[in-house]
């Protein structure tokens, strides 16, 4: 794809790597060094399975699955997410899961 200096310049005016750059070669090198941090930060997102360790009624989650980078950020995502409608007191174990083989990573029946 080719892009003018002016594209480039009404593309980018205003954010921090084109503020950084000192010219256009600096100004990709910035950017290529934001898209590495982005894609290292993506591939430190793990899968953790939640399940809560006391009785679960009626009308009440006994499960949740949540990509996040740590435990405890999951369980913040969750109890954000969900609040505390239908969780009982959060006494729950949180187990990451490992992505290198098949497996099915949720299965849920509560026989009424």
């Amino acid at each position: 794809m080719n892009i003018t200096n002016e594209e480039l310049v009404k593309l980018c005016h205003g954010t921090l790597p084109y503020a950084l750059a000192k010219d256009r070669a600096d100004f990709i090198m910035v950017m290529a060094r934001e898209l590495l941090a982005f894609r290292e930060k993506e591939l430190n997102m793990n899968v953790y399975i939640i399940r809560r360790n006391d009785e679960v009624g009626y009308d009440q989650y006994d499960a949740v699955v949540v990509v996040e980078e740590s435990p405890e950020l999951a369980l913040d995502l969750a109890k954000n997410y969900y609040g505390d409608d239908g969780w009982g007191d959060w006494s729950v174990t949180i187990t990451k899961v490992d992505l290198d083989k098949p497996q099915a990573l949720l299965g849920s029946f509560n026989a009424g």
